[in-house]
């Protein structure tokens, strides 16, 4: 829409948290969250593995969606797995996962990038991994790792998606919070 028309009933404004990954590490993780960095500490003392896969399998992309749709319909969440596979494809997507250490998923990020930018998509628990505070240790890692794979990858930006403060208040902390 023109800058300043006013816009359409109905249409949500959305606002994004986006971070510079050109930034040094030491200065990246100085701005997180303290409560987040220990969290990162005591997720690496546990021996949480983390894996970014840049070029995913098609097998891994169904897996990964086999999993997440579980996780959709308890959340009720609408996703297009179609969408996720042709970015496979086209070789724009990343999957990023964390284990604990017996190798049980806990977390799975899903990334869509291009030269630049690193947008997530969705993000979602192993519905096997049933310890909460694991899971977000380990979620917490798996972003922070992403951040560094990411730089090495020459990316420059990585958007966090969407926040809505007023709606989802605790997802929009959680993001703001890197």
């Amino acid at each position: 829409h023109e800058e300043n028309a006013p816009l359409k009933p109905g249409i949500i404004t959305q606002q994004s948290s986006v971070i510079n990954l050109e930034n040094p590490e030491e200065e990246l993780f100085s701005k997180i969250n303290s409560t987040f960095k220990l969290h990162i500490k005591k997720a690496e003392r546990l021996n949480i593995k983390t894996q970014v896969d840049f070029s995913p399998s098609i097998q891994k992309c169904r897996n990964a969606l086999a999993e997440f749709s579980v996780f959709a319909r308890l959340k009720s969440i609408e996703y297009n797995p179609k969408r996720i596979l042709a970015l496979q494809k086209s070789n724009n997507l990343i999957i990023a996962e964390a284990f604990d250490n017996n190798s049980t998923l806990l977390v799975t990020h899903i990334y869509l990038h291009d030269s630049n930018e690193v947008l997530l998509l969705h993000s979602f628990a192993n519905k096997n991994s049933t310890d909460n505070k694991l899971r977000g240790y380990a979620n917490k890692l798996l972003h922070w790792q992403e951040f560094i794979e990411f730089k090495k990858f020459g990316l420059k930006i990585y958007n966090f998606g969407g926040i809505n403060p007023a709606k989802h208040p605790g997802i929009s902390k959680f993001k703001l919070s890197f």
